[in-house]
């Protein structure tokens, strides 16, 4: 099963679910700090094992809610539990009991973050669990319980209905949390690797004429399809050739058309327009694409015309970005944004571009220099601790919080004869500053 955790569990009303849950996660410190997205948060009593259920409050066999008591979530997790029906400051009888509402388990946290004593007196402050006398109802028993929990994912479906009956109600979510399998990486590896190089290349060529222009800092991007798609998978059985071409290619404009009347660079990065970053230009020219080909025909000149529409500049500013975005014999019909289609880029991308291409369902990015002011590509080695020679550390490729994940390189030449690693595309004497943006 691999490590537990000890967590902290507590049944309410299932109206008061989110009443509850806002309370602990304004309240504790940290509340999110160790990912259990695998666990349910809230489960009903009847989905949880048997010896967690008849602890419950609303479980026959639970100590009286009146009755001070400890109970167990497992043999070495004691949890605690206390007294919640109060007499009234007159001396008469409590409120009259009612019927137990509806019932869910809420998981609130691992038990390192917050004490008992602390989690109590939050947890007493809320709605479910204070006396009502003018209605006449009894506050809900509070009685915390803690149990061990798996604190890694699951890796297949089986493991997760045995920790849903051993421990805590468990998701097993098909992309793997810590990564794509090794043998769609490997297959991936084997189809782009003698043509990673080419790409970037001309990535970095398209960037330098927008360079030289004064529209931007160099950066460029190169977007292209591969027959098959699907990760390289082919869409039917019959036998077909190989085939790669070039979608679009865009470089960085971000001083392009200023108000000032000027293209040359700005003082500051507030100056400049970050929707003409090479990665957003090119993802433009793709979506113009996808309408051209859905369109009517005679609207076709019109989204590929060459007119700069700023700021998004998705039309091409230079000769070689206007070879790729004037036709549409280059993309495949009834295509959904850019899934199946791979993103080549000379610098690592910030966390808009980095974004964008996750909201344009690439399955493959490459890129070359590293970024490690702004780059949001590289992750971390180790929870809470960036990159080893510095970097964000976002990796916001594989992140379990996505709803779409992608593969990611970063491409490195290979060394000379001489022993020199030849690092044109990491960019070693590019001269601009690594807090720009890419």
């Amino acid at each position: 099963m691999g490590e537990l955790v000890d967590c902290y569990a507590v049944e309410i009303p299932i109206k008061s679910s989110n009443v509850v849950l806002n309370l602990v996660k304004r309240s504790i410190r940290d509340f999110d700090s160790i990912p259990l997205l695998h666990l349910r948060r809230l489960a009903k009593p009847a989905y949880l094992p048997a010896h967690l259920r008849v602890q419950l409050p609303s479980s026959d066999n639970s100590p009286s809610p009146t009755d001070a008591s400890t109970s167990t979530g497992s043999d070495t997790s004691p949890s605690i539990s206390r007294s919640t029906s109060p007499a009234s400051p007159t001396g008469s009888p409590p409120p009259t009991a009612t019927p137990r509402p509806q019932t869910i388990v809420l998981l609130v946290c691992p038990i390192h973050l917050v004490s008992s004593e602390r989690l109590t007196a939050i947890l007493s402050t809320a709605a479910p669990f204070l006396p009502s006398p003018t209605l006449q109802v009894s506050p809900y028993p509070l009685k915390l319980l803690t149990l061990p929990a798996p604190l890694h994912p699951p890796t297949t479906g089986q493991a997760a209905s045995s920790w849903t009956a051993t421990h805590w109600p468990t998701v097993y979510k098909r992309n793997n949390p810590f990564g794509a399998h090794p043998a769609i990486v490997s297959r991936a590896e084997s189809e782009i690797k003698d043509v990673a190089g080419k790409w970037l290349q001309l990535a970095q060529s398209v960037g330098q004429v927008c360079k030289e222009q004064g529209w931007g800092i160099g950066a460029g991007c190169v977007i292209v399809e591969r027959s098959g798609g699907n990760n390289g998978k082919e869409r039917s059985q019959t036998p077909t050739k190989k085939w790669e071409r070039v979608v679009a290619v865009a470089g960085d404009a971000r001083w392009y058309g200023r108000p000032d009347g000027t293209n040359t660079a700005a003082t500051s990065q507030v100056e400049s327009n970050p929707l003409a970053h090479a990665v957003m230009r090119a993802i433009a020219m793709v979506a113009n694409k996808r309408l051209a080909l859905g369109s009517d025909p005679s609207k076709k000149e019109q989204l590929l015309s060459s007119e700069p529409d700023y700021p998004f500049l998705s039309k091409p500013l230079t000769p070689l970005e206007a070879r790729y975005a004037s036709t549409t014999d280059n993309l495949s019909h009834n295509g959904y944004l850019c899934l199946d289609l791979e993103l080549y880029v000379s610098h690592e991308p910030c966390v808009g571009c980095a974004m964008a291409a996750l909201h344009s369902r690439f399955g493959r990015l490459v890129f070359g220099r590293r970024m490690q002011r702004t780059g949001a590509l590289v992750a971390e080695v180790q929870a809470g601790k960036a990159f080893v020679d510095g970097g964000l550390g976002y990796g916001l490729f594989w992140r379990p919080e996505l709803n779409w994940k992608g593969l990611v390189w970063q491409f490195q030449r290979e060394v000379d004869t001489d022993g020199s690693e030849v690092c044109e595309e990491n960019g070693a004497d590019e001269p601009f500053s690594e807090e720009t943006s890419v």
